[in-house]
C-alpha cells in the first residue's frame, strides 16, 4: 500500500521512502528501526504503530533525537 507523504518524495532517501511504503503499520505493530539517521521515518512511523524502537550504533545521534521519546510516548531509542 502506497501512503501519502506529506512532502516531496524526492526530499527523502530511497530507504525511507521503501521503508514508509512497505511496513506493515496498524495499531497493535511494533516495529524496530536499524539505523535511525535523522529519526523522520521512525517519527512518522510511531503515528502508526503500537511501539516503534530505534536503534543506531552512535551516541552522539541518540543524544540528539532524544527530544522524541518525549513528542511520541510509544518511542524508544536504543544504542
Amino acid at each position: 500500500m502506497i501512503r501519502y507523504l506529506p512532502y516531496p518524495p524526492s526530499a527523502l532517501p530511497y530507504r525511507d521512502l521503501f521503508i514508509l511504503e512497505q511496513a506493515e503499520t496498524g495499531p497493535e505493530k511494533r516495529l524496530m528501526e536499524i539505523g535511525v539517521g535523522s529519526g523522520e521515518t521512525l517519527a512518522r512511523l510511531s503515528k502508526e504503530c503500537r511501539e516503534v524502537a530505534g536503534v543506531d550504533i552512535s551516541l552522539p545521534t541518540i543524544e540528539a533525537l532524544a527530544y522524541l521519546p518525549r513528542r511520541y510516548a510509544n518511542m524508544r531509542l536504543i544504542c
